[in-house]
């Protein structure tokens, strides 16, 4: 259904998103016929400024009592900082079949929890909702009740469905995939009967009250029947639908009060043809004065064209205007399609009533265009394009991607993505990005680029950013490998931006590992080290108020085994550059160092090792001399694989990029 690449947050679907999902009712709410359906992602990341220190654990389990009864029980713990929660949960189900069955859960959260982030341009701007929970404890519960009639007579066939459910959320309750801002209830029951050998009659009764968005109450009856003809059937359905809403504060239609529509449709489909046609008209019966009429009139077609090509599509008028619904789709081969979709609403803003239900602030139109070719193993591209007119969010976003292997050791990929948005809450904003990488390996040779360009312009923001990565590591032979690395990123921000960027790190080094003799081993590496971002910036060793600098570094580090048991190494670092005086200041000083660093190494059993090193470094500009000293013990875990603890005297690292002087403390 889709492909994603978590190095890069993307999320790419095969076919486009629908517009709307039909429910089957015979009244239409609007212009369209059924629910916006919303495609829901957990998604954990790294932010861009300050740092999360915590862990996620839980479980849940399972237990059948004989053949009937499940229990289960579900606990959650999360202390990701402001994130922190704690969730449990129980339930219990009696089924007497598959179809016939009783359940209740209880569930509880005490802390806030994750937010909630909504799109409604795929991804390009973001509007967040936040949990209001805190330590207060929040519950929910839910209960329901389905039944089979022909499972409880022990028959075979339809004999019709029932079902009931009620379910409660307090304010601030969340779990995966569902937050409650607003304490909320919901309950409602169901039923389907078949009639005959063609015929049916469904009903339902849905009841929702929010703190936030208000409460709504709908009834639908819908009744039909098959009816064969000489070609083909003819379905028949008539439909009665019930609405009372009471708006509330946030995320509504502005429309109060009661409806009653009632509705006629007519189908039909050839015995001998790969279509199916339709034609409906629908009355209001009654409404409040706050309550727009929905008088509304269409037909629609869905064929098989050819063996390739199908067409789905709905045409209507009414109150509100002209609404359609149409996709086209074309077969290309396996893995291989094309399509191009549009959807028009005539009115999306009376349409839903749910806590975190923003998607109705959407396009009143939209047209996708997309494709996805594979051609071989080795090769695929796809494409999309979607235009969203109209409503409070007009918008135009494009998307291309490559992938290409054409042999076992190249590999090359690419992609491209742009978009606009004019949205109520961030104004206009453009983005353009486009991103391409090469691989290549052999044996003695791995190599890796990757360059990529950000866009970005809107109201407030104007930024253009690039980002370079280059790796080569080389096998001059068995005991030499040259190693290099070459990162970039530059961000042309007309602001203070803690997202400008001017960093810069370029590395060339040569390793010395005999394979016949392996008593000596040495690297020796140059290093050249530009961080030059602003203000609120992580550094690499995690500082927000690590100062700027410029440096140039020499460094060379040997190992010699003086016994099976004892090594003796040595580090020697050069560092010539300037540093400034703090992260928001522009005045620089020099920052010549020198780094030595003496060694050893001692294996006291054939699983322990323990290591002690003593440190100096010199910093000539203040003729500042320190001195350190580190110890650490280490557990070998098999032939490769060893962890340990330990503990540094050392404020300095012999990383000579790190200028923080944090580095005292356990490891």
């Amino acid at each position: 259904d889709y492909d994603f690449d978590p190095y890069q947050g993307r999320l790419t679907l095969l076919k486009p998103l629908a517009s709307t999902v039909a429910t089957g009712n015979v009244v239409r709410e609007g212009s369209s016929t059924g629910n916006i359906p919303v495609l829901v992602v957990r998604y954990e990341y790294t932010p861009a400024a300050g740092s999360f220190d915590g862990y996620t654990v839980g479980g849940r389990g399972t237990a059948w009592l004989k053949e009937k009864v499940r229990i289960g029980f579900t606990a959650q713990r999360d202390t990701t900082d402001v994130a922190a929660q704690t969730l449990i949960g129980g339930d219990i189900m009696y089924r007497i079949a598959a179809g016939t069955y009783a359940k209740a859960e209880i569930a509880e959260s005490k802390g806030p929890g994750f937010d909630q982030s909504n799109s409604v341009d795929g991804g390009l701007s973001f509007t967040d909702i936040a949990n209001p929970g805190t330590n207060v404890q929040s519950r929910a519960w839910r209960s329901e009740v389905a039944l089979d009639f022909a499972e409880l007579a022990k028959r075979q066939g339809d004999l019709g469905r029932a079902s009931a459910y009620y379910e409660h959320y307090d304010k601030g309750f969340s779990s995966a995939g569902r937050l409650s801002p607003a304490e909320t209830e919901r309950w409602g029951v169901a039923a389907n009967i078949p009639l005959g050998s063609g015929g049916f009659v469904s009903t339902k009764y849905d009841q929702l009250f929010s703190g936030d968005t208000g409460s709504s109450k709908t009834g639908v009856l819908d009744i039909g029947n098959r009816f064969a003809t000489g070609g083909g059937h003819v379905t028949a359905k008539a439909g009665l639908r019930f609405e009372d809403r009471t708006p509330g504060l946030l995320y509504n239609s502005v429309q109060d009060g009661s409806r009653t529509d009632s509705a006629v449709e007519l189908a039909y489909k050839p015995l001998k043809g790969n279509w199916e046609a339709h034609a409906f008209g629908q009355l209001t019966l009654e409404h409040d004065a706050l309550r727009s009429r929905n008088n509304r009139a269409g037909a629609g077609l869905k064929a098989e064209l050819t063996k390739r090509l199908s067409l789905s599509s709905e045409i209507s008028g009414g109150d509100g205007g002209l609404g359609a619904d149409v996709q086209l789709n074309h077969r290309l081969g396996e893995g291989s399609e094309a399509y191009v979709g549009y959807a028009l609403f005539a009115d999306r803003t009376d349409t839903g009533l749910d806590s975190q239900n923003i998607f109705t602030r959407s396009n009143s139109g939209t047209l996708t265009i997309g494709a996805r070719q594979r051609f071989s193993d080795s090769l695929s591209v796809h494409g999309e394009n979607r235009v969203g007119m109209g409503g409070t969010s007009p918008s135009l976003t494009r998307s291309f991607g490559l992938r290409f292997d054409p042999t076992k050791k190249l590999s090359v990929t690419g992609s491209f993505e742009n978009g606009r948005i004019d949205d109520v809450t961030t104004g206009v904003f453009r983005r353009t990005a486009a991103s391409v990488g090469v691989g290549y390996t052999t044996e003695a040779v791995r190599a890796g680029t990757s360059i990529e360009l950000r866009n970005e312009e809107g109201i407030g923001l104007q930024q253009t950013v690039w980002l370079l990565r280059n790796n080569l590591s080389y096998a001059v032979n068995p005991d030499w490998r040259f190693l290099g690395t070459f990162n970039l990123a530059r961000a042309d921000n007309e602001g203070p931006s803690v997202r400008a960027a001017e960093f810069t790190e370029a590395t060339a080094g040569l390793a010395y590992r005999p394979v016949n003799n392996e008593r000596l081993n040495a690297l020796v590496r140059f290093q050249y080290f530009a961080d030059l971002g602003p203000i609120g910036q992580i550094t690499g060793s995690g500082q927000t108020q690590s100062p700027k600098q410029v440096s140039s570094i020499f460094s060379a580090d040997f190992n010699y085994d003086l016994s099976q048991k004892l090594t003796v190494g040595a580090k020697y670092g050069y560092r010539q550059g300037r540093v400034s005086l703090g992260r928001d200041s522009n005045q620089f000083v020099s920052s010549d160092a020198h780094l030595a660093v003496i060694r050893l190494d001692y294996g006291v059993t054939k699983e322990w090792d323990v290591l002690a090193e003593a440190r100096s470094l010199w910093v000539t500009q203040a003729d500042d001399k320190r001195l350190g000293a580190l110890g650490a013990i280490y557990r070998h875990i098999g032939n490769n694989v060893k962890i340990g603890v330990g503990y540094s005297w050392s404020d300095f690292s012999d990383d000579l990029t790190d200028q923080s002087y944090t580095s005292q403390g356990p490891f």
